[in-house]
């Protein structure tokens, strides 16, 4: 056969091939976008929560000094002398005991109560 007959069917089929091949290279192509994406979002979403966590720190975790007085609260020198150094926040603590309104029941709990700052 000659070449007349043959070049006119093998460029039919480089054209089908070809059309498929971009079909398939755009979902090439949306995939690495979407993983591209998807990479840049969670390090973006990292950095900031870290930055975030690294601000507020301090007020996160409670502050950086904890005083403790048993059977006592602060007088109100050590209070403001207390305050002088940023914010004040207070916790009371004791242990009681909580009864069960359904079978009067008791048990010993510890309360815990907490300042609104």
């Amino acid at each position: 056969m000659s070449w007349f007959f043959i070049l006119p069917q093998a460029l039919r089929l480089a054209r089908r091939e070809l059309r498929g091949g971009l079909r398939g290279f755009g979902v090439f192509l949306a995939c690495l976008f979407l993983g591209v994406f998807a990479i840049s979002a969670i390090g973006s979403f990292s950095a900031a929560a870290r930055s975030g966590l690294l601000a507020d720190a301090g007020a996160l975790l409670g502050g950086d000094l904890e005083i403790r007085l048993s059977q006592r609260p602060l007088t109100d020198d050590q209070r403001s002398f207390s305050a002088q150094f940023g914010g004040l926040s207070s916790v009371l603590e004791m242990r009681t005991m909580a009864t069960a309104v359904a079978n009067q029941q008791s048990a010993l709990v510890e309360l815990k109560a907490v300042d609104n700052l």
